[in-house]
């Protein structure tokens, strides 16, 4: 989701400048003077990224409503695969006009896989249709009327990778990477060329007559100029990271992975080196939930079967995040609270850990409770003084037990309520989230709705009132005597009476998708499904939509002036104002 700018005019110690977040995880892009067009996973469509600034990149338009699978370059036109072949000319960026759309098969069903061009010609990988997979070549001298000039089967499905290099297409076939050749000087007789040697890639470029062939962090320069089959003329054995992308420019190839980019000198093809390398920080697992410590540079997240890590937040208020240490919990690692130097950890069936922080360098566990009974749940934790209160959504008994951490190294739990409900799915409802005020805890109880229990003696909480959801119930925060509950929809309850809630506001939120989370920065409410909504809730009776996105998805935790929002990473963004 994170498209990065990296300064690289110094090759051995590559800078990282700016980066903005894109709707999902991006699968193609290509870059026309300071403007980068990049395409997401399963859409929607492509994003025009201004980098004119390297600091601060931006959003500022999109093309196409659909899937993309397909995108190159040629000067200032774009070959973009959308089901068919769009011709898209960007010499205005903020403007892409679209020159033709041209079906090269006929075919119901057939799709641009790959596109890659070489002078006045494009070649086009078209899959689907029912029938075998093709190679198509394309005239694009004038590129509102792009005509086709010769296509041939493919004996065995290709990955989509496609590089041209003298009189030669390359791609890799979709089983084990094996690079396979086609002759296409004369368009109107293509043909496969034998090779004598089976190489193997998962991702290739070609430039200045020459092919790179990268295989898990080994990078093959390939010489196809002597015969139909191609010849090792050097490799490269020391990427930092698998690659996923090539790139050739200025005598330098760059090869980036998942979260690293290496940068090899091949201004002698024959003799190539690793040159430097760039390494993205990232959490080891996606994240779950963020939490503060007492220093103020620094937060905690858990990740799941990743455990507990220390997070830095670099550069003062840029929102850059760097991961400094991790405790495996053993366990799957649910959700966090701090208090002082210590974090409170909701490990899943390993019960409660509790660890030191007070080093954000050297974590460790000091403590941990484990409740009585061959299975618990732990998954969602509220912190009121010595009281810990933990969601237990064990499907033996779902409830909220409140433990005493007054002795960190020995929690004893003090008090616990069962959810003894039955859903309107007639299925054992359990505790999702819950919240505590006061006296009074606040549990999102999935199907059972909202449910109110009075923790006044911890040794005896009671239930003493109850909130009928139509949907499942599964976050919710509270603002005085206000409960702001997602069950797919917000809905707002009125909890002055805790014994008879009412609703008094809602919002159609069904265009969220998956489970929506909530954080709440008053007036502010803040969102977070498959979209983001901020809704302005001054009038708790009509909240007010502000401002909706579909950057990231996760759950939203607001600390001082930071939204973070963990997901599959974690994002920090800065609230500049009181308003978003």
């Amino acid at each position: 989701r994170e498209l990065v700018v990296v300064d690289v005019t110094n090759p051995e110690q590559p800078q990282r400048r700016g980066d903005v977040v894109l709707p999902g995880p991006i699968t193609l892009l290509v870059v026309v003077g300071h403007h980068i067009y990049a395409a997401t996973q399963n859409g929607p469509g492509m994003y025009v990224v201004d980098a004119a600034n390297p600091g601060a990149p931006t959003i500022v338009n999109t093309y196409f409503p659909g899937r993309i699978d397909a995108l190159a370059v040629s000067g200032t036109t774009l070959y973009v695969g959308a089901g068919n072949l769009r011709v898209v000319d960007v010499s205005d960026p903020a403007n892409p006009r679209e020159l033709a759309a041209f079906d090269p098969s006929g075919q119901p069903g057939r799709q641009v896989r790959n596109v890659v061009t070489a002078a006045d010609r494009a070649y086009l990988h078209l899959v689907g249709g029912g029938s075998s997979e093709q190679i198509a070549v394309i005239a694009v001298d004038d590129p509102a009327q792009p005509a086709l000039l010769g296509q041939i089967a493919l004996d065995e499905p290709a990955a989509g990778q496609l590089a041209i290099a003298g009189g030669y297409l390359y791609l890799l076939n979709e089983q084990g990477g094996r690079l396979q050749t086609i002759v296409v000087a004369d368009p109107a007789t293509l043909r496969l060329a034998p090779s004598d040697k089976d190489w193997q890639g998962n991702v290739l470029v070609a430039a200045d007559g020459l092919l790179y062939l990268a295989i898990n962090g080994r990078l093959q320069i390939l010489d196809p100029t002597i015969t139909d089959a191609p010849s090792l003329l050097a490799e490269v054995t020391e990427l930092v990271e698998p690659a996923r992308l090539l790139a050739v420019h200025g005598g330098r190839l760059y090869a980036a992975g998942a979260t690293g980019l290496s940068i090899v000198d091949i201004s002698q093809p024959s003799q190539p080196g690793l040159m430097g390398a760039y390494e993205q920080q990232r959490l080891a697992a996606p994240a779950l939930k963020v939490a503060p410590t007492s220093d103020p540079a620094y937060v905690v997240a858990v990740a799941g079967a990743a455990g507990l890590q220390i997070v830095q937040l670099q550069d003062g208020t840029t929102g850059r995040l760097a991961p400094l240490a991790t405790v495996d919990t053993s366990g799957h690692a649910w959700d966090v609270v701090t208090r002082d130097d210590l974090a409170f950890v909701a490990d899943e069936h390993n019960g409660l850990r509790v660890i030191d922080i007070s080093n954000p360098q050297r974590p460790h566990e000091i403590g941990a409770y484990d409740p009585p009974g061959p299975y618990e749940f732990f998954h969602d934790l509220a912190l009121a003084d010595d009281l810990l209160y933990i969601a237990d959504g064990s499907p033996e008994q779902s409830g909220l037990r409140l433990v005493n951490v007054a002795d960190p190294i020995n929690p004893v739990e003090v008090g616990f309520w069962p959810l003894a409900a039955v859903g309107h799915d007639a299925l054992p409802a359990r505790v999702e989230a819950l919240t505590v005020s006061g006296t009074l805890a606040y549990v999102a109880a999935g199907t059972a709705g909202l449910r109110i229990v009075d923790v006044s003696e911890p040794s005896q909480p009671v239930e003493i009132g109850v909130y009928e959801t139509p949907g499942r119930s599964a976050d919710l925060v509270t603002a005085g005597e206000t409960v702001y509950l997602m069950d797919g929809d917000l809905r707002v309850v009125d909890v002055s009476s805790p014994s008879k809630p009412s609703l008094i506001g809602f919002r159609d939120l069904s265009n969220t998708g998956a489970i929506p989370y909530v954080a709440l920065r008053y007036p502010w409410l803040f969102i977070a499904g498959t979209s983001q909504h901020v809704l302005d809730v001054s009038d708790p009776t009509q909240p007010v939509e502000r401002t909706t996105a579909s950057f990231v998805d996760g759950r939203p935790t607001i600390m001082g002036h930071h939204l973070f929002v963990a997901g599959q990473g974690l994002f920090a963004f800065q609230l500049e104002t009181p308003e978003p």
